[in-house]
């Protein structure tokens, strides 16, 4: 699968919400979903970036935190009042966590993780389901490779909210399919986002390397395609999962990490 499967008109006549569509891998999704046909609600903190996609898209823009529940209230208060329906539920909004040992970090630093990483999606889900079960529909979670393989000492917030998620993934499939709903996740590897470009100069700066140089040692020569994954690409799996193409499969936990060992 390429991104290139965004390109024709999979989700023609479904409404999409989209968190953290602002930026990065949320806006990458929010592009290729306008591009396969739905309908966009996108949410995110930063309003700027957030609008600028909306426009873009032709879609609506409605900044919210989603750690806060009056700010989920209103988020699908327009939901309902500007589609009137959901079909699709797309769960990317997080953060990366605190990245220190556990002895060296508060719960509450813990605690934001989990509100934002976990708590948020559930948030997001608790007030999709009267939308999504009137005609069935999906629910995709970004997760994340570390929510699968657990080896990232120094990021045990960041692991265990995402390996939380993965299992409310799969609870939550078969808890929902009854009622016509698929919930899946994709689980990527390290994505080329701003953040992640961000992250490779800063640590270039201070052991002395170039950046070229951060990139092959700590990300493509981990993998077995010895590269990054681009946006694109886990917004194609994304619109795959959401898809009809995609009736069949819930529970399922797609990994997108370019062979990453």
């Amino acid at each position: 699968m390429s991104a290139q499967t965004s390109s024709s008109a999979v989700l023609e006549g479904k409404v999409a919400l989209v968190t953290g569509a602002g930026t990065g891998i949320g806006a990458a999704i929010a592009r290729g979903m306008a591009a396969a046909g739905a309908r966009l609600l996108l949410t995110g903190l930063r309003p700027e970036p957030l609008q600028a996609i909306a426009d873009e898209l032709d879609a609506r823009a409605v900044p919210a935190d989603i750690a806060r529940d009056a700010d989920l209230d209103l988020l699908f208060e327009a939901c309902e009042t500007h589609y009137g329906r959901l079909d699709v539920l797309v769960n990317n909004a997080g953060i990366g966590g605190v990245r220190r040992p556990l002895a060296q970090t508060s719960l509450v630093e813990w605690r934001q993780t989990i509100e934002v990483n976990l708590l948020g999606t559930i948030g997001c889900i608790q007030r999709a389901l009267p939308l999504l079960e009137r005609q069935g529909g999906a629910i995709v979670n970004i997760a994340s490779r570390d929510g699968l393989i657990g080896n990232r000492p120094t990021r045990s917030d960041y692991v265990a909210s995402k390996f939380a998620l993965v299992g409310l993934t799969e609870s939550l499939a078969q808890e929902l399919g009854p009622q016509g709903v698929r919930v899946n996740s994709v689980c990527p590897g390290a994505v080329r986002t701003g953040m992640l470009a961000e992250s490779v100069s800063r640590l270039a700066g201070e052991l002395g390397q170039s950046e070229q140089s951060i990139w092959q040692t700590r990300y493509y020569d981990r993998t077995a395609l010895g590269r990054a994954i681009e946006p694109e690409e886990v917004a194609a799996a994304v619109i795959f999962l959401a898809s009809d193409a995609a009736s069949s499969i819930t529970g399922t936990h797609l990994k997108i990490d370019a062979g990453r060992f």
